[in-house]
Parts: structure tokens; sequence; C-alpha cells
């Protein structure tokens, strides 16, 4: 009798882990989503920021091949 209480004590122990294991399990995969969800929104304001930085570059050089154009044509 002792060495059956003796594993059921034993076996009750490994449920209890292996419950605790599971509810850690889920922790870390709930932080692991909200990781990446904040890793897809930063890549998200990233990528914006390039196209914005790309437009105003964009529009400065333009801005300026035209100031160029006008100053040439007072030149003349």
């Amino acid at each position: 009798m002792t060495g059956a209480r003796h594993i059921g004590t034993e076996l009750e122990e490994i449920d209890t882990s292996m419950v605790q294991v599971e509810a850690a399990t889920q922790r870390l995969q709930e932080a692991i989503k909200r990781v990446s969800a904040r890793r897809d929104g930063q890549d998200t304001r990233q990528t914006q920021h390039e196209q914005v930085t790309s437009h105003l570059h964009q529009t400065i050089k333009t801005e300026r091949a035209a100031a160029m154009g006008r100053d040439e044509q007072l030149g003349q």
C-alpha cells in the first residue's frame, strides 16, 4: 500500500507540474503575440516614415530645380 500511495503522490505532483507548465506556456504564447503585434505596428510606422521622407526629399528636389530655373531666367 505504501508504494501505491507514493506513486499516487508522485503522479499528483506530476499532474500539478503539467498544469503549471501549460499555464506558463499559455502566458508565453500570449506574450509572443503581443510582441509580434507591437513589432508589426512599428514596421508599419517605419514604412510610413520612409514614404513621407521619400516624398519630402522628392518635393525638395523638385522645388530646388524650379528655383534654379527661375534664378536662371532672372539672370538672363
